[in-house]
């Protein structure tokens, strides 16, 4: 009996091989089976021999101009989200607006901030000596 279900499990599955229905990991794992197992790989066969006479009666139907229109702009969209030149031109947008943004919030430094640290530390002791203490 289970070696009946197995049969009917292998042949369902042979079948949805032929007709190309399976998907992701199971297709994967179908296509495996049939490179190495001969007796798989005999049932695909039978099923694209039996399937083949119909594929001479379907006719070729092709998409009205509307879906490809909705195909090629959401191909668009997800081309523009996954593009290096996109995130490299908004990273440089996003900079250069920092720097304007920083221009006109931070006020430019006076001039005595301007001058090196080391210098305006000498000078302002030079200009007022630490008191020094009597004890």
């Amino acid at each position: 009996m289970s070696d009946t279900l197995d049969h009917n499990e292998d042949d369902l599955l042979a079948a949805e091989l032929a007709l190309g229905v399976l998907e992701g990991a199971e297709r994967t794992t179908a296509v495996h089976r049939a490179t190495r197992d001969r007796a798989f790989a005999r049932l695909v066969e039978e099923w694209e021999q039996r399937l083949a006479p119909w594929a001479g009666e379907i006719r070729e139907v092709s998409p009205s101009p509307e879906v490809w229109d909705r195909i090629s702009s959401a191909t668009a969209r997800n081309r523009l989200w996954h593009s290096l030149n996109f995130w490299r031109g908004s990273s440089f947008a996003a900079g250069a607006f920092a720097a304007a943004c920083r221009r006109r919030v931070i006020p430019e430094a006076p001039e005595r901030l301007k001058k090196p640290l080391r210098r305006s530390v000498i000078s302002s002791i030079a200009k007022h000596p630490p008191e020094r203490s009597t004890q």
